[in-house]
């Protein structure tokens, strides 16, 4: 048995079950991710509407949040996608996910948004004029993904090394230690074969 050859393969053969349980078992990292949504201040006219789409990624995993503000009262809903396609006031305010009625600001989330773009529509019953601003956000995580080319390599280079640990721990079982040795030294055994083994010619 060769113990130090038995180490290595065991440490070849640690480090390849290491790679391929990293590579194909253990859950890819995730990144957060947010989309981003700033409607600038914009003028509402007395007895005036308007409305502002907005985008993002459907997930369900997300989290969509609504935010405006109005220095007077507004009435406000939010629609998903399909449900305002005029963004007008005339829509039926039951289609919308959110409605606001008579407020100056409000903030509002909804998890799992999957109909994109939003719709935000407002309108004012107020005889004077008023700025109007909306900001919407969406954040959810994102499993980063590698290319499959490099999950294959790393697992060949994983099977290569399991292999060569594998029959370094065979040879380092079963091949006998001190086989790349010299000969043992020739001990003499009787008078006779003194002369023989230091290299000189027997006596006539």
């Amino acid at each position: 048995m060769r113990p130090g050859l038995v180490t290595v393969g065991v440490v070849f053969l640690v480090l390849a079950g290491g790679a391929l349980v990293t590579v194909n078992l253990l859950p890819a990292a995730s990144a957060p991710q947010q989309d981003q949504f700033t409607l600038a201040p914009t003028e509402v006219a007395p007895d005036g509407a308007g409305a502002t789409s907005i985008p993002g990624t459907a997930s369900s995993g997300a989290v969509l949040t609504v935010a405006w503000r109005t220095p007077g009262p507004l009435s406000v809903d939010l629609f998903p996608a399909g449900r305002c396609p005029s963004g007008s006031r005339t829509c039926n305010p039951a289609g919308a996910v959110a409605t606001w009625s008579g407020l100056a600001g409000s903030r509002w989330s909804i998890n799992g948004p999957e109909q994109f773009p939003y719709e935000l529509v407002w309108a004012s019953n107020s005889s004077v004029p008023m700025n109007f601003t909306a900001t919407a956000t969406e954040t959810w995580n994102s499993t980063a993904t590698s290319p499959i080319w490099t999950a294959v390599i790393v697992d060949a280079v994983a099977v290569a090394l399991g292999a060569v640990g594998a029959v370094a721990v065979f040879l380092g079982l079963f091949l006998r230690g001190g086989v790349y040795r010299g000969p043992a030294p020739v001990v003499s055994r009787s008078a006779e074969d003194v002369e023989e083994i230091a290299g000189r010619p027997p006596k006539s």
